[in-house]
């Protein structure tokens, strides 16, 4: 859970037990599956490469059943992709055959471009064929980690970005305190978090915005108390953030150019962890209004304005985020001594429990394309050991991969596009 939750739900409040209501488990999806082959010709001399868009396309197995061609008991396959060595030097061809017909080939340069990007961009584009879609290849996940090192060398909590597999690790902040709360705007240009200094006597938790392109940073927000919980807002000119300067945790609108406060919430409960729908219109929140920190959602045009409960289950819920189309919000919730993950429509109906036994599974993160969420798991070990690891499952529960074997201690992921 991230430091903003834990510090104003679990110490600010006195948390009770709360009854369950009815959870929906998930159930395996029925679709037919694509059915499609992948292999290399013997001159191709790409291995590794081939192994990374075997890898890639594997993610989608819900939907594709991938094969090598020479399965000769399956005689009918939607498509079939031929990766060869192209007529230049550092080129490839990806020849296309669909229903027994061969299609115009794609040709794919590896100029400019490590082996691990023109893999994600051959498996896309196989992946764009097929579904008509854009695949999640090359989408970046960021994240805070303890395997930081700040400007004077000490290990600390800090922001990092990594590809959407887990490789190619970039340290983007190097604070001296702890960095929290991590939001990145939709161009990818700018990220917001928060952080608490070593040598800030006070403690104040104050809010940065970092140029991801040239790593220049500066507090944009530095009221006494909390300044956290920041994400942007569609158009990246605005951000909502939970403020206490007042006295009171609540949620603010502030226009990034002139710092502009907006208020959207004034109750005498504390109001936290905001997300925004994609158009802009709604954000989901916790709120002790009910006595216990749970999910509501308000609209953006006024203060506390169409306010609405939407979450009922566990003792207390943590993380609520939207999926991409704005039609569900994924969240963590205490239950059974342990955080687990839950997903409601944006509405409040239609509860579904994603996680259950796999240790205590915090902050999730929808994919780009709305079909997988990453999170944050943490398993003990020990009385005085324990591992937090990044995972990938399915939105609709099934856990694939482990991102984060290498990572240290790796929380509150954001999957951006």
């Amino acid at each position: 859970m991230r430091y903003i939750d834990k510090f104003l739900i679990l110490i600010l409040f006195s948390l009770k037990s709360y009854s369950q209501a009815p959870i929906v488990s998930v159930g395996e999806a029925q679709i037919e599956k694509t059915r499609a082959t992948f292999s290399t010709d013997q001159a191709c001399n790409c291995i590794s490469v081939a192994n990374i868009i075997r890898a890639d396309l594997q993610m989608y197995k819900h939907k594709l059943s991938l094969y090598d061609s020479d399965l000769s008991e399956l005689e009918d396959f939607d498509y079939e992709f031929l990766l060869s060595k192209g007529n230049e030097s550092d080129t490839y061809r990806l020849t296309v055959t669909r229903n027994k017909e061969q299609r115009k080939a794609e040709i794919f340069s590896a100029l400019e471009q490590g082996e691990r990007a023109l893999a994600h961009n051959i498996a896309g584009k196989i992946y764009q064929i097929i579904f008509n879609q854009e695949a999640i290849f090359n989408s970046k996940i960021f994240y805070i980690s303890d395997e930081g090192i700040n400007k004077k060398g000490v290990k600390s909590k800090q922001l990092f970005v990594i590809d959407y597999d887990g490789e190619n690790k970039n340290q983007i902040t190097k604070h001296d305190g702890y960095v929290f709360s991590p939001a990145v705007s939709s161009d990818k240009k700018y990220a917001v978090y928060s952080v608490i200094s070593n040598e800030d006597r006070r403690k104040n938790v104050n809010l940065y915005l970092i140029n991801l392109e040239t790593g220049d940073h500066r507090i944009i927000s530095n009221f006494k108390g909390i300044n956290s919980g920041a994400v942007f807002l569609p158009g990246n000119e605005e951000i909502i953030l939970t403020l206490t300067h007042s006295g009171n945790a609540e949620l603010y609108r502030m226009t990034l150019s002139d710092k502009r406060l907006f208020p959207l919430t004034r109750h005498f409960a504390s109001d936290v962890d905001p997300s925004v729908s994609p158009d802009g219109k709604m954000v989901a929140f916790l709120s002790t209004r009910a006595g216990k920190p749970m999910i509501y959602t308000l609209n953006t045009e006024k203060t506390e304005y169409k306010v609405k409960r939407v979450s009922f289950v566990g003792d207390y819920n943590a993380t609520p985020r939207f999926s991409p189309d704005g039609s569900e919000i994924v969240f963590s919730s205490w239950l059974d001594n342990k955080f687990d993950l839950f997903k409601l429509s944006s509405t409040g109906t239609n509860l579904v429990r994603l996680t259950k036994d796999h240790g205590s599974n915090e902050s999730p993160s929808y994919a780009p394309d709305g079909e997988f969420i990453v999170f944050a798991s943490q398993k003990i070990l020990s009385e005085s050991q324990d591992v937090k690891n990044l995972y990938i499952m399915t939105s609709e529960g099934d856990i694939l991969k482990n991102i984060s074997t290498k990572l240290g201690r790796a929380e509150s992921p954001v999957w951006v596009k």
